[in-house]
């Protein structure tokens, strides 16, 4: 399993029901994968893409890693995408208003695909502006910029 955002790049080929169609190149933003994603993901749901390769006889699955599924020509194959709903704590919510009331801006950081993080936001209400910035974008943000952002 693996992250659609970084990996749907990597697949050349998607198979679709009824097993009758022939499989289905996708490498357009437009893709309904992408789109499925991108609206699994804004209701706050973790989404993994299931996908298969094969390799040749001369290489081995131990010296795989994303960086080198990334470099090379696509060769997998997208079987499914899987939602995984796993909402905020109870305690998290009340956390967050007791944090609120008492004056406290908080900020979330997370690993999950920026739609996931802020719909996960809102449902902590910490979602205010609507907007999110991603780690690559924070790391482009020159010190001034990022010191905003975090008052």
């Amino acid at each position: 399993m693996t992250c659609p955002s970084i990996h749907l790049p990597t697949v050349d080929i998607l198979l679709l029901p009824p097993p009758t169609l022939p499989p289905t190149p996708v490498l357009s933003r437009s893709f309904p994968s992408r789109c499925a994603q991108e609206h699994l993901s804004s209701k706050g749901l973790r989404v993994l893409a299931v996908c298969r390769g094969e390799l040749p006889d001369d290489e081995q699955v131990a010296g795989i890693d994303p960086k080198y599924l990334r470099q090379r020509k696509p060769e997998l194959t997208m079987i499914a995408l899987l939602a995984i709903l796993d909402p905020p704590r109870e305690e998290v919510i009340d956390a967050v208003k007791v944090a609120h009331t008492a004056g406290i801006s908080v900020k979330m950081i997370t690993g999950d695909h920026a739609l996931t993080g802020l719909a996960i936001g809102k449902m902590l209400g910490i979602a205010g502006n609507n907007s999110v910035i991603t780690g690559p974008e924070i790391d482009d943000m020159p010190d001034e910029e990022l010191a905003a952002v975090r008052a």
